[in-house]
């Protein structure tokens, strides 16, 4: 049996409480929790899988859980988790870095994950849940540049749209150009980047404005949005203007499926399975820690989604480029700039 509970501690808080009955093999009750920056969970890709991981958890075993999404992410938010008893907090982001290692260091007996962060401190109780998404991005700036020479011979143009002028957001922005850099050094061809920041995660209207002028303004053939909520905006505007898109951090042709039919692939973030498995290890045994998790294109923690739709479109030659690319840069020998 599960129960699902609304709270308004917080004016700014949308707090949502999932607790599961106790079950035989599991002799206590633990407390986990999530925190986002931003507008709820619902966001068809980064927040809602990094969400889903938590609950994938809580259908092996029990524990209470408590999300809470914010958008202006004070100490005395991320505070009410170990005041509250909260035996594991995930921060689903890296934006609420400082606050919460502030915290871990008022409560060492806590365990701390970031998710999309790489933490090099000493805090004994803070681990980190790490995506080398620059190794999937750089194959896949490579295709939006393949096809968009394609679809416009005269003036190829792939715009890109971040969320913010972050490290997580610049290990895409970097690769994907790098990728594009590569198809025009490979093939003589003169692909252009216009880019943009929305400084927002949650504003979809925006990042469909910023998209739509990209295309309309400056010419752009694909869009390589990396924003969340407010990228898929960006993708909705690229749809309704007749163009493409790469879709992020899940495989989008399955949770954004408006826009299905013209994604050509997606950079995806194996977050589920890795929450639900760091989750799960604490549970069983709730040992304080400060492991590293990084996900890898070669372990696929990170990797390109089929082609879908697109698949019978890309010549075998391009394919074949693609995995040969993957290779260099498992191997060593291709620099995505990270």
């Amino acid at each position: 049996m599960k129960n699902t509970l609304i709270l308004s501690a917080f004016a700014i808080f949308f707090l949502l409480f999932s607790a599961s009955c106790n079950k035989d093999e599991e002799p206590a009750m633990l407390k986990i929790g999530m925190f986002v920056v931003g507008d709820g969970y619902n966001d068809s890709g980064y927040k809602q899988n990094c969400r889903d991981g938590l609950l994938s958890a809580l259908d092996q075993l029990s524990f209470d859980t408590l999300f809470v999404s914010s958008m202006t992410y004070t100490q005395d938010e991320i505070d009410y988790f170990p005041q509250n008893g909260f035996d594991m907090l995930f921060l689903a982001g890296s934006i609420a870095v400082d606050p919460l290692l502030v915290l871990a260091g008022k409560y060492p007996q806590t365990q701390f994950v970031i998710v999309d962060y790489n933490y090099e401190g000493d805090l004994p109780n803070v681990q980190s849940i790490s995506y080398n998404s620059d190794e999937a991005a750089f194959p896949l700036g490579f295709l939006a540049a393949f096809w968009a020479s394609v679809k416009d011979k005269e003036d190829p143009v792939v715009g890109i749209i971040g969320g913010m002028d972050i490290m997580s957001i610049q290990r895409f922005i970097t690769a994907y150009n790098l990728g594009i850099s590569y198809y025009n050094s490979k093939y003589a061809a003169k692909v252009k980047v216009v880019s943009s920041f929305l400084n927002s995660f949650d504003n979809s209207d925006w990042g469909y404005q910023v998209a739509d002028s990209l295309i309309k303004n400056s010419g752009a053939d694909v869009i390589l949005p990396v924003a969340g909520a407010a990228g898929n905006g960006s993708l909705y505007a690229a749809k309704a203007d007749g163009r493409w898109g790469i879709g992020v951090d899940a495989d989008q042709y399955y949770s954004l499926p408006d826009v299905s039919d013209i994604l050509l692939s997606s950079c995806v973030k194996n977050l589920k399975p890795l929450i639900d498995t760091v989750a799960t290890r604490f549970i069983r045994n709730p040992v304080i820690s400060s492991k590293t998790y990084i996900g890898t294109l070669e372990d696929q923690g990170v990797s390109m989604a089929p082609y879908h739709d697109f698949d019978a479109q890309i010549p075998d030659s391009i394919k074949t480029e693609i995995e040969t690319i993957k290779s260099g840069i498992i191997g060593g020998t291709i620099d995505t700039g990270f």
